[in-house]
């Protein structure tokens, strides 16, 4: 006989692991216990050596898609051994942990009382949509929970959002507040149950209950309150949705009601369509194009929205739902309480219960007040409170790729795994102001937090400091050695940074941090970032290795008129470019002519007034979307780039590629600054006199795309042709990197030429990336 103790690392706590390995054991002959430790699990036991070394394989196998135990992700098993025979047969111990005496080695295997052992990096559960056992059993009359809308078992419902410590053990999370009744706590210590040791387990008897509230303050309790919530929604009401991580708001779509302006008034969310959850994939393929990729996205455990092209022809009632988008964000139900509303509708509009830029809501009173206000007709709360609010995760697929846009609920607080680097010491990245996020760092784990919008808002700013604040017990992390931000110098996420960022620097070492880039060559697009040289960046290519970049290129520098209001107001942007194109002679002064605010706009480049120089790619999106009369002013972020790609893909679905106009944009030499440069003004003057001349909108903007995606290619050519550039991989990176059409065009283009590319597939494009760049910096 041995006695083995092992110490087990990964994701290891909210997925059912204790249970499993007193189940396995007991099947092995393997006489100890099992117990939480802070992030990690402790596993005493004796038996023969081959069982032994059997629970060991048994384990590490365990690599998040084994089907015996699905969503336990084991990194590491540490393992002690020492002879522990004795002669009557049991077996003794001598192991003792840094913190206290491991309790005696009994015959037969048991789940101990967890403790609070430290150690230097975990890995915290997610939350989990609801498994196939427990939907079962949502709809089945002969069982005891029947309709009950929090059910859960040890492989599904909330972990991150309920806990306020580890161990995850149910005194740690928001489920403290509800006692178990007998026949709960007797399916709690039944090993081989799926709920044994379940820490959300409850019951209609014991555990949280739903509470509504009706436009007069009644309240109503538990079936009463959701069958109401039923009713107001065939009606065409709004209603409020408390869900595990954060409010939701509904409604009906197909409703003849219409209540997507009343909702899009309330949210201050002008055009940005609405997610659309689903009753099944089969009525998702009714409406959207799904590819298995898709499909498997819109099933997995964390149940993101997934960006989908939707169908010719297909539209809602409410014609506020999508605002003419030519794609979904369609998703599934993630918990009991939305497959029981599913039940009830094909669709439901379900956004999230916030305004926009600002994070989920997670407060009671912030719904009941605009219950009262008017804006919404009913709430579906509980009585569960909700710690740590996320939002819902948003992903799309280009080119075979998974791509998130916001990495949140189901990912959060999962790490990334640097590769062959480390951080000595926890390391705070603090990101930029938009889309905003954050990042411990500790050993090879970077551990991004979710999203919380723009913190120039001060709710916004104080929910992302208590997020900090929250992830930083969850990990046990007392201080950090470095906080690390992005270099604009007005930024309130950096004004307590020791170390600052270039932006679109940090946008590319996030590419090379996912990949184990040590070299590449960075192409960074987006609308802002402050550049070196004080001016604002975002059609940038950067030669990068370790913490140096090199900028080998760019697109056209043009003055523009507001600094970053410029973001907002589309066609003063277009103005600069027409201004600077009359200068070059690249344009008659013939567009605008007399307009007032066309004058008034070259007034204030002509005498400096607020004027910065951009080489920002988003802008220039803005400035052709508005010359094609596809936008004119961006009422959220990105709108104008979107609604031009949108318009080119509906173009492109029944016209041919030959149809469009051959636009080109041409790279030169600086020998000055010694950088290329991608004349991407003279491509401007050529999209105005395309339409001058008539041509079809759709068509210059699929060109347009094309000849975008055209530069990219031959620009990298062109820096291949350095010595310190050649063969080294590319890094696509930047929040226009989210442009479907564009990055797909850009991938074909360099896998035709031969050049490895990356993109970034396990954190944002787009600013909620940054994190992750800035912390690469502190690596070795």
């Amino acid at each position: 006989m041995v006695n083995y103790r092992l110490i087990v690392k990964g994701l290891v706590q909210g997925v059912g692991f204790r249970p499993y390995v007193a189940k396995l054991c007991n099947e092995l002959g393997i006489g100890g216990n099992v117990y939480n430790a802070g992030g990690i699990v402790y596993i005493n036991g004796c038996s023969s050596k081959e069982a032994m070394d059997e629970l060991v394989h048994r384990l590490l196998v365990l690599d998040g898609t084994n089907a015996e135990l699905p969503l336990a992700n084991v990194i590491d098993v540490e393992v002690y051994q020492e002879d522990a025979y004795r002669g009557d047969g049991s077996c003794g111990t001598v192991f003792h942990s840094t913190t206290r005496t491991v309790p005696p080695v009994q015959p037969g295997f048991k789940i101990i009382k967890s403790t609070n052992d430290s150690e230097v990096k975990r890995l915290l559960p997610i939350d989990i949509a609801t498994c196939p056992n427990c939907e079962r059993e949502l709809f089945d009359p002969d069982n005891r929970r029947y309709r009950y809308p929090f059910i859960s078992c040890v492989s599904c419902g909330p972990r991150y959002s309920l806990m306020r410590s580890v161990p995850y053990d149910r005194e740690m999370t928001a489920m403290s507040a509800f006692s178990m009744c007998t026949e709960c706590e007797k399916e709690y210590n039944l090993i081989g149950d799926i709920r044994c040791y379940a820490q959300t387990i409850a019951c209609d008897k014991c555990g949280p209950k739903l509470i509504g509230y009706d436009t007069d303050m009644n309240v109503l309790y538990k079936e009463e309150a959701f069958d109401n919530a039923v009713r107001v929604l065939k009606e065409g009401g709004i209603v409020a949705i408390k869900d595990p991580s954060g409010y939701h708001i509904a409604f009906d779509p197909d409703n003849e009601i219409g209540s997507g302006a009343r909702l899009r008034d309330y949210k201050n969310r002008e055009n940005k369509p609405f997610a659309v959850m689903y009753d099944s994939v089969t009525s998702i393929k009714e409406d959207c194009v799904v590819s298995d990729k898709e499909e498997a996205l819109l099933a997995n455990e964390a149940r993101p929205i997934v960006l989908l092209d939707k169908k010719n022809g297909v539209d809602f009632r409410d014609a506020d739902v999508i605002k003419g988008s030519n794609r979904i964000g369609a998703m599934l139900a993630s918990n009991p309480l939305q497959l029981m509303l599913m039940k009830e509708f094909r669709c439901l509009v379900m956004t999230s219960g916030n305004i926009s830029g600002m994070p989920v809501s997670v407060d009671d009173d912030v719904m009941i007040k605009g219950l009262k206000d008017g804006y919404l007709d009913y709430v579906l709360s509980n009585d569960r409170d909700i710690l740590y609010g996320l939002d819902d995760s948003v992903v799309q697929v280009v080119k075979g790729h998974t791509q998130f846009v916001r990495r949140s609920r189901g990912y959060v607080p999962l790490p990334v795994k640097l590769k062959d680097r480390e951080i000595n010491e926890a390391v705070l990245s603090l990101g930029g102001d938009m889309k905003s996020s954050f990042a411990y760092g500790i050993e090879d784990m970077v551990y991004p937090g979710g999203y919380y919008g723009d913190i120039e808002d001060y709710d916004s700013f104080l929910r992302r400091n208590d997020a900090i604040s929250h992830l930083g017990k969850m990990l046990g992390i007392t201080g950090v050695a470095n906080k690390i931000g992005d270099m604009h110098p007005n930024y309130v996420s950096s004004k307590d940074a020791d170390v600052r960022v270039q932006h679109h620097h940090a946008h590319v070492l996030s590419v090379m941090a996912e990949h184990g880039l040590s070299k590449a060559v960075g192409v960074a697009f987006d609308g802002t970032g402050y550049g070196t040289d004080g001016t604002i960046w975002g059609g940038e290519f950067l030669l990068c290795e370790g913490a140096e970049f090199k900028r080998v290129g760019k697109i056209s520098p043009i003055e523009l008129v507001g600094g970053d209001s410029s973001a907002k107001e589309c066609d003063k942007t277009a103005m600069c470019y027409v201004r600077e194109c009359v200068k070059r002679g690249l344009l008659e002064d013939s567009f605008w002519g007399d307009n007032a605010k066309y004058q008034a706009v070259l007034k204030a480049v002509d005498y400096g007034v607020n004027v910065v120089g951009s080489t920002s790619m988003g802008r220039l999106f803005d400035a052709v979307s508005v010359i094609l009369d596809v936008c004119l002013i961006n009422t959220y972020e990105a709108e104008a780039p979107m609604m031009l790609q949108a318009c080119a893909e509906n173009y492109i679905v029944e016209h041919s590629e030959n149809e469009c106009p051959d636009l080109r944009c041409m790279i030169n030499y600086d020998e000055d600054e010694d950088i290329y440069v991608a004349d991407t003004l003279r491509l401007f003057a050529d999209v105005v006199k395309c339409k001058n001349a008539e041509c079809d909108a759709g068509a210059v903007a699929f060109s347009f795309h094309r000849a975008i995606a055209d530069m990219v290619v031959q620009m990298i050519r062109r820096v291949y042709e350095s010595e310190e550039a050649k063969g080294v991989s590319v890094a696509l990176a930047g929040g226009t990197m989210n442009n479907k059409l564009l990055l797909g065009m850009i991938i074909d283009g360099l896998v035709e030429m031969g050049y490895d590319y990356y993109i970034n597939e396990q954190v944002e494009a787009g600013d909620g990336g940054l994190t992750l760049g800035q912390m690469l910096l502190t690596t070795q």
